[in-house]
């Protein structure tokens, strides 16, 4: 059995962590490897309550999915949406466009609801909260690959064209998840002090969803066609993805390769101010 002096040893002081971005940057990866064993437990413990405790089982991930797409079908028929044209069966377009855009609202939601589930496992005991972020998401890539298992389906059943690029999709659907990810980190210590913060992003995800190319293609002029696919960030790695698992070219691969090294930094910057915010936010919601 360890003494009391072998056993590690965390020491807290006042002193601010962005006076030693060094240690601050080696203190953040050494946590995220040291939250792997954690992280595989809790995740396997999400996923069994979730799975176990749900009446339709793997059918809860697909609903969305499948909701979305029906009525966007219906919408088109009767001629109240125009969707432009589209090099794959509107059917499948509106599916895969919607499973990536689910796993992108996953990613914001996987760390807000992450440290508010676990606000007093922070509290109690010596758990980065980046073992947090890293099982939900989990959750996130377990989810999208039960509604791949549709989408693979979906493919077979429409006879839709499949690109050898495919093998690169997991690349944009990653830069998806970063991105989804980079704004759930910043919110969610937000959310632990102001609950009214999480309540706001449904609003300001419908918005996004109608300004993305997820039940129409982006138009190519006009102040819709800019707010696609100049403002939107989601456009180009949505699109970029599809068209690299089903599509016949790429039609967006320069403002990908510009959205996804934004990504990544940002991706970067909101794990150090996640990392830095959870400990005064703890505190200060436990006074």
């Amino acid at each position: 059995m360890a003494t009391l002096s072998e056993l590690p040893m965390t020491v807290h002081t006042p002193e601010m962590q962005l006076r030693n971005p060094a240690e601050l940057v080696r203190g953040l990866f050494v946590d995220l490897a040291r939250s792997r064993h954690i992280s595989w437990e809790m995740l396997k413990r999400d996923l069994k309550s979730q799975y176990r405790t749900s009446i339709l089982g793997v059918l809860i991930p697909l609903l969305p999915a499948l909701t979305t797409a029906a009525w966007a079908i219906l919408f088109r028929d009767a001629h109240i949406i125009n969707v432009g044209a589209v090099n794959m069966p509107y059917p499948f377009f509106v599916l895969c466009g919607m499973m990536l855009w689910a796993a992108f609202l996953e990613a914001i939601d996987a760390p807000i609801s992450g440290v508010q589930a676990e606000q007093s496992l922070l509290s109690k005991a010596d758990v980065p909260a980046e073992a947090i972020t890293l099982t939900r998401l989990g959750q996130v890539f377990v989810n999208f690959g039960v509604k791949a298992l549709l989408l693979v389906a979906a493919a077979i059943g429409y006879h839709v064209h499949v690109s050898w690029t495919i093998v690169l999709a997991p690349i944009g659907l990653l830069l998806m998840v970063m991105l989804g990810a980079s704004i759930g980190l910043i919110v969610a210590p937000l959310n632990l002090l102001y609950n009214d913060v999480s309540k706001a992003m449904p609003v300001i995800t419908t918005f996004w969803f109608f300004t993305t190319p997820i039940i129409f293609t982006s138009p190519a002029s006009g102040v819709a066609g800019i707010i696609m696919t100049k403002l939107n960030p989601v456009t180009p790695l949505l699109t970029t993805t599809r068209e690299l698992a089903f599509g016949n070219g790429l039609s967006s691969l320069t403002r990908f390769e510009g959205t996804a090294i934004l990504t990544v930094c940002l991706f970067f910057v909101a794990l150090l101010f996640h990392r830095i915010a959870m400990p005064i936010v703890i505190d200060r919601a436990n006074a």
